[in-house]
């Protein structure tokens, strides 16, 4: 009785992601990151630098000029410029081309980490897994960003069939290493997985275990002097500065908070039970390592639900190695409560039923929330009427970007680097001075006292400090258009 109830939970909750993604690659508006990732894929895709000094900053499109610190490495906009170079239209790469070639490597990705653990299963858990599968990819926090333009599901990718790869040979080979160190190179964040598993392979040095290593050796070396030559020796340093936010412990709690029972709970379970059952530390290795380095990260201000899909994948992965029964322990299981058993599935019944109520009507809300997001935009433009090469400057980096064709500052991960001293103050602040920028549009009122939550406080708008002086000398308010607070130049 359980296992059909779980079938057809797993079949309705696949369904139903499947459409909201479906919907997702075609309507969602970019996410701030996504903006930001498109328009320096762009400028690659252009022939333009990837890579300025914020200090000096990119004049190519005129005043004011781009002044930014690049996301991450430089492999994950290089691939999407290089491939929307090549499969551009007569009139070449657009900001339009490049989020559909992001899209598809994002979406692409993302059936990746939930299909290689039921493909590479073996065949008596291959039903098991793929039950799970649909259950993991049904839930809405890991799901929502799945057709956005972001590295994360390339880089989990890597690691999937990488700790897949390894699992079946029972050792990581040089193909698996190879997999394994790149992840990290395309998105930094995707590093408790491959510390768990080099851990296991230095532990273990299973037959060929030197030469897996020189492999991953080798790669990670090509690779980082790979981004040393793309950026001049500055990825490092753009990396710490463009994602270095901090962490608080109130920061942290919020972010698990009620996810907890969908993020988190469900992937330690699968660690207990795949610990129980004896399943390779090939497997729970990078596992473990995904759980704590995900759960340590929740406190980093610009963290998100997101970073949840790896240990997803890598928890799929257990799934599918995990014998559905414990095995006898003369064979050399753990010996497992007799309890787990009886209450295992139903308790996998029941979080296919939360999955459903936390994700379904999420699902169901989010085509409203786009259109609106649409139609904030199209006010917007429509209201700061503009003439060529003037510019409006947005908090929303996402809608400067739609607005413009290209962004100015990232307002928010550039605030922090303002107030320590780590970004040129002086040019941000006189490029909102300058007269090329006509239109400011804000989605939070600087003329209102700062928030007293922990996310206000610690995520200060600029506007409301750094550039507040500037902002009322030069502009006045204007109106409230679609939710944005939007300030017109004085005459």
């Amino acid at each position: 009785m359980p296992e059909v109830l779980l079938g057809i939970l797993a079949v309705l909750s696949a369904l139903a992601t499947l459409a909201f993604v479906g919907h997702a690659f075609v309507a969602s508006p970019q996410n701030p990151v996504a903006a930001e990732i498109g328009f320096e894929a762009l400028r690659v895709a252009r022939g333009l630098a990837l890579y300025v000094d914020p200090w000096t900053g990119a004049w190519e499109d005129g005043a004011p000029p781009s002044r930014y610190y690049v996301l991450y490495t430089p492999v994950f906009p290089w691939i999407l410029g290089k491939l929307s170079a090549l499969l551009a239209p007569a009139g070449g790469p657009s900001l339009a081309s490049v989020r559909v070639v992001g899209r598809v490597v994002a979406v692409t990705g993302w059936l990746v980490v939930h299909l290689a653990p039921v493909l590479g299963a073996p065949r008596r858990e291959r039903a098991v897994t793929a039950i799970a599968a649909m259950l993991a990819g049904g839930v809405y926090f890991v799901s929502r960003h799945a057709a956005s333009m972001s590295p994360d599901t390339l880089a989990t990718a890597l690691v999937c069939v990488g700790v897949v790869r390894a699992a079946a040979r029972e050792r990581i080979d040089p193909a698996s290493a190879v997999l394994l160190i790149a992840a990290p190179l395309v998105k930094p964040s995707c590093l408790g997985g491959v510390a768990g598993a080099a851990l296991v392979h230095l532990a273990l040095r299973r037959p060929g275990w030197v030469r897996s290593t020189t492999a991953a050796a080798a790669t990670a070396g090509l690779l980082a002097l790979a981004c040393h030559l793309a950026s001049d020796g500055a990825w490092l340093s753009n990396i710490s500065r463009s994602t270095g936010q901090p962490l608080t412990l109130t920061r942290w709690v919020e972010e698990l908070g009620s996810r907890v029972i969908v993020l988190g709970l469900p992937h330690v379970v699968v660690a207990w039970l795949a610990w129980r059952r004896r399943v390779t530390w090939l497997v729970l290795g990078p596992l473990l390592g995904s759980i704590a380095w995900t759960t340590f990260m929740m406190a980093k201000h610009g963290s998100g639900s997101h970073y949840w899909l790896e240990p997803t994948g890598l928890a799929l992965i257990a799934i599918s190695r995990m014998p559905s029964r414990p095995v006898s322990s003369a064979a050399g299981a753990a010996r497992e409560p007799a309890w787990v058993a009886r209450v295992l599935p139903w308790a996998a019944v029941a979080f296919g039923v939360v999955v459903a109520a936390v994700s379904w009507p999420r699902y169901l809300a989010e085509p409203a929330r786009y259109r609106q997001h649409r139609e904030v935009a199209a006010a917007v433009d429509r209201h700061c009427a503009r003439g060529a090469g003037e510019f409006v400057v947005s908090s929303d980096l996402a809608l400067e970007l739609s607005l413009n064709g290209r962004i100015s500052v990232p307002a928010w991960q550039s605030a922090f680097l303002a107030r320590s001293g780590r970004f040129p103050v002086d040019e941000w602040r006189a490029d909102l001075a300058r007269p090329e920028v006509r239109w400011v549009a804000l989605a939070l009122d600087p003329r209102a006292p700062v928030g007293t939550s922990n996310d206000e406080q610690v995520e200060r708008s600029p506007f409301q400090d750094v550039l507040a002086d500037v902002l009322f000398e030069h502009y006045v308010f204007d109106a409230t258009v679609g939710g944005m607070f939007v300030f017109r130049r004085r005459p």
